[in-house]
């Protein structure tokens, strides 16, 4: 098969044509594209967000009582009160329930 110079200057005028209009095509595909693209967060993603945002509610533990409650520990005087870990126990068991 012979390609004449005529045939090669008419597919390069076509070329040239394709290639003018191209840019717009494809800045406009990406605009369409950035437009569908979406964020789905997970159901587990949001409880973590919502937890993680209600411990910084939270006023930090005092550096001083852990201290003292660790030295009554190893000094064997830490008394430990059933109700007291009871009610602590139902009072968190409801919380979760309600979260």
């Amino acid at each position: 098969m012979i390609i004449s110079r005529t045939q090669v200057q008419n597919l390069l005028k076509v070329y040239e044509l394709n290639n003018t209009t191209s840019p717009n095509a494809k800045t406009e595909a990406v605009t369409n594209a950035r437009k569908a693209d979406e964020v789905d967060i997970s159901d587990q993603s949001k409880l973590k967000q919502r937890i993680l945002k209600n411990i910084s509610k939270v006023s930090p533990m005092r550096g001083e009582r852990v201290e003292q409650l660790k030295d009554q520990f190893n000094k064997g005087v830490y008394e430990i009160k059933g109700d007291k870990v009871a009610e602590e126990m139902i009072y968190r068991l409801l919380t979760d329930e309600l979260v």
